[in-house]
């Protein structure tokens, strides 16, 4: 696992670790590019992880055998629950036993879009499998938790950080890779490339919506048009000779155009299962606005609610998030924050 990796014991060959921190950071899916799937593999997705928000949590060994428990303040209540479940399907898949405290120490917002879910599953497996002197890739725990059935951008901003472009589900395209995580490895990674360090993004927060997840977001899937061989093409190109070249000579404005048309389009499939080009009607008159800003670059992340935009300095971010918290300061629904991309995956502290 290609993290950020420190290792505070005195001597590495000692007991069991006393303490695991692991910080997991958010990411954006700006969508898939073949969900036609007729040569042989599905969905196919592209994306980035977030400097500026992330999962935090640690995990301490206990003397009680049969006591696994989850704590952390009172706002994290459902992070708390969800946090539970993914440790007790990792200590009885890998028989770990469950002695073992784990604090819930900050959390991605849940169901935003940000990869709440995956990240805070992968921490979780994270602490509980070092704690225990294992040494598990992220592929593996996914599948054991059943995350990354569709998409691999989670798993590789995880390990990896950066920008992520997955190769898809195996398959013929006749199933939508809902127990991909159950049987099957996650979709493999297949570039990651640096998100430029003087680039950032703006956020754009709904805090009264939230995104498509769970038996809903499968059955949205199940519900989508079929998709032509020809749009899945068009993308597919528009991400491979547009997008991943013009990030690597840092031209923001191909990169920005090449995300906007594949957010589009997909926007645009997912009409009948999510309302709208976007899930927010709040999210979706910013971006507006922000198109009528000549911005390099905007679209929704995953089923949303969030959105977001490409700046190519700090100062542009400045100024647009401050004229947009202006435009909206009396909607109380709406939240605006500037991050950069993060080019590390992880963050493990084992002490």
């Amino acid at each position: 696992m290609t993290n950020n990796h420190k290792n505070t014991a005195k001597d590495p060959k000692e007991a069991k670790p006393h303490r695991v921190s692991v910080t997991a950071p958010a990411r954006l899916h700006f969508g898939f590019f073949d969900l036609h799937g007729g040569l042989g593999r599905r969905f196919g997705s592209f994306g980035m992880a977030l400097d500026g928000l992330s999962t935090r949590l640690c995990a301490v060994p206990t003397t009680n055998t049969e006591n696994l428990r989850v704590e952390g303040p009172d706002h994290y209540r459902q992070t708390i629950k969800r946090a539970s479940s993914f440790a007790r399907t990792i200590t009885d898949s890998l028989d770990l036993g469950r002695a073992a405290a784990i604090t819930i120490e900050e959390a991605i917002p849940d169901h935003a879009g940000l990869g709440s879910g995956t990240q805070l599953g992968l921490a979780v497996a994270t602490a509980l499998t070092k704690l225990h002197g294992l040494d598990l890739g992220a592929g593996e725990m996914a599948r054991l938790l059943g995350r990354g059935a569709r998409s691999g951008i989670g798993i590789g901003v995880f390990e990896q950080g950066g920008v992520i472009l997955d190769g898809g589900v195996a398959g013929d395209g006749s199933d939508d890779g809902a127990d991909n995580g159950k049987n099957g490895p996650p979709p493999p990674v297949t570039s990651r490339l640096a998100f430029p360090d003087e680039w950032r993004l703006m956020l754009i927060l709904d805090l009264k919506s939230k995104g498509l997840h769970g038996s809903k977001e499968s059955d949205a899937f199940d519900a989508l048009p079929p998709c032509q061989p020809g749009q899945a093409a068009n993308l597919c190109r528009m991400v491979l000779m547009q997008a991943l070249p013009a990030l690597m000579e840092k031209n923001i404005s191909d990169f920005g155009r090449a995300v906007t048309a594949l957010q589009k389009a997909v926007g645009d499939h997912f009409v009948s299962v999510q309302g709208g080009r976007y899930s927010s009607s709040r999210v979706e008159e910013v971006l507006s606005w922000l198109s009528g800003q000549e911005v390099r670059g905007y679209g929704q992340s995953s089923w949303g609610p969030t959105g977001f935009a490409f700046f190519e300095s700090q100062a542009e971010a400045t100024r647009m998030i401050k004229a947009a918290e202006q435009k909206w300061r009396d909607d109380g629904g709406l939240q605006f924050m500037i991050c950069g991309g993060r080019n590390q995956g992880c963050l493990v502290e084992i002490a």
